[in-house]
């Protein structure tokens, strides 16, 4: 008898672990299978042709710690990226889907982030999954989930700052204020624009601090995250200098802001010259803004101070960049604030889902209208990570025809000696010549002296063969002045603008 209530209560425990279990499986496993679809669509940009800014994060990463974090002084964007990247290719290897497969993870982390701060916000599954749905849908941020840069990265910081600050402002918990203060400082270190995630959230605060009374809290975070980036303030004031030296990206004009929502919508820049991309994303503008001034209506005030930190991580930064870029040096990239164009999808489901109930016609629309955008979007993702990589065919031809060991040699293509390292094989390496030492993408491929040619003329003595690399007329009639006449050339290949020549030594 005495030992019946211990029987129960133990039966009890299982049954309340069971339920606890489905629960679980109930509430993560749409989660789950919404991630591996996403994974399934992102293969095929983790397949598509390398290009120069993937080739430099690769050959970076070749180095020490030490070195990376030298190099990345001399660029333009902070160390933390590649430093996790060199951790990642120490334990996956040097392969460029193994290389992409991080920013993968960090996207699936993001998504993962997502869900739990959605369903914190809804208090529901299926909304929370719907919302995430709709960012992992965002072709901007599909299409850079598979690219070797820090891109994914930021979002993840983003979403991952964001829900400790949503957490934080509620248990007001000191670890939870500690890794609100990380997440900042890792913005800091892993591209400069990230941060300005963290300052809409510093707006929001504003609000919500007027509304909720101010927490102290807040102070140490701050300066806990600035003491933490002290060591890399000078850097950061060097590369400043350097970008009002010169930058590449184009001007700002009014088409910017509808290409900001295009390449979000549709992801397609050349809107000027499309009229149906130019339609859609004109439409998709108006949806978001009818969803606006509608679903303010229908919103609860917790609703309304959720959609507000989404509004801000979302429109905040590239006000903020093109807002400089107008009266400064432009410095206005798109993905470089992948966060915020992933976030438009977002908000425009909060406030889709904000007008279900009473405006059932305009609901409906705007689902038509997202999805439209979505097959548009795909399209347009799958048509660019088409398009051939020349310099992957070059490499492959030369590993298919050449079974001699015959270097690369570029002369004329910097970005084509960064980029085809990538590809070399034993018997074919890549070797660089005659770079423009004052660009900081190039200067690893000097300082870590790995291939490079500093004396083409012991160059040539010790090779019988090897392949060199043009890319227009006069490079090629100059190339032949230096190799003089110990060699020959064999066979030609050319790909678009490039020829690629096997030079062979002349028999004495």
């Amino acid at each position: 008898m005495g030992s019946s209530p211990i029987s129960g209560t133990n039966f009890g425990m299982k049954k309340i672990k069971k339920t606890n279990i489905n629960k679980i499986i109930k509430s993560y496993l749409p989660l789950a299978i919404l991630l591996v679809l996403f994974c399934v669509i992102c293969i095929p940009t983790m397949l598509r042709s390398l290009w120069f800014d993937e080739a430099y994060s690769s050959n970076l990463v070749r180095g020490s710690f030490t070195q990376i974090t030298e190099m990345t002084a001399i660029d333009v964007h902070p160390p933390l990226y590649y430093w996790c990247l060199k951790i990642w290719t120490i334990i996956f290897g040097r392969s460029i889907m193994g290389m992409r497969a991080l920013s993968v993870v960090f996207a699936v982390l993001t998504l993962i982030v997502a869900y739990i701060l959605f369903k914190r916000w809804a208090k529901n599954d299926k909304t929370a999954l719907l919302l995430t749905a709709l960012l992992a849908a965002c072709p901007f941020f599909i299409y850079y989930s598979g690219e070797m840069r820090m891109y994914t990265m930021s979002c993840f910081i983003v979403l991952f700052g964001t829900l400790m600050l949503d957490v934080a402002l509620e248990k007001n918990k000191k670890i939870i204020w500690f890794l609100y203060s990380l997440s900042i400082a890792a913005a800091l270190y892993t591209h400069y624009f990230t941060a300005l995630g963290f300052a809409a959230h510093f707006v929001y605060l504003i609000f919500h601090f007027k509304k909720h009374g101010f927490n102290k809290n807040i102070i140490w975070v701050y300066l806990l995250a600035i003491i933490a980036y002290i060591p890399w303030i000078p850097t950061l004031l060097h590369q400043v200098v350097d970008v009002e030296g010169g930058f590449w990206p184009n001007p700002v004009t009014p088409l910017t802001i509808i290409k900001f929502f295009s390449f979000s919508f549709v992801y397609f820049e050349g809107i000027e010259y499309n009229a149906i991309h130019l339609i859609v994303t004109i439409i998709a503008i108006v949806a978001l803004l009818i969803a606006t001034i509608k679903g303010l209506e229908n919103m609860g005030e917790n609703t309304r101070e959720k959609t507000l930190i989404v509004a801000l991580i979302t429109f905040l930064p590239p006000a903020v960049l093109m807002a400089i870029s107008m009266v400064s040096q432009s410095v206005y990239v798109e993905r470089y604030i992948t966060y915020s164009l992933a976030l438009v999808w977002v908000l425009y489901g909060i406030l889709m889902l904000s007008v279900k109930n009473s405006h059932n016609i305009l609901y409906y629309f705007l689902v038509l209208v997202i999805t439209i955008c979505f097959c548009f979007g795909i399209k347009n993702v799958y048509k660019l990570i088409s398009q051939p990589d020349p310099f992957a065919e070059i490499t492959a031809y030369i590993n298919e025809s050449d079974k001699e060991k015959s270097p690369i040699v570029y002369y004329d293509t910097d970005a084509g000696a960064i980029h085809s390292s990538i590809y070399e094989t034993d018997l074919h390496p890549v070797y660089s010549y005659d770079i423009d030492e004052r660009w900081g993408a190039i200067i690893p491929l000097i300082e870590y002296d790995r291939n490079y040619i500093h004396d083409f003329e012991k160059f040539k003595e010790e090779t019988n063969t090897f392949w060199y690399i043009v890319s227009n007329k006069w490079s090629r009639r100059l190339i032949h002045m230096k190799i003089g006449d110990d060699f020959e050339a064999e066979t030609e290949y050319n790909v678009e603008e490039f020829t690629a020549i096997r030079y062979v030594k002349k028999q004495k």
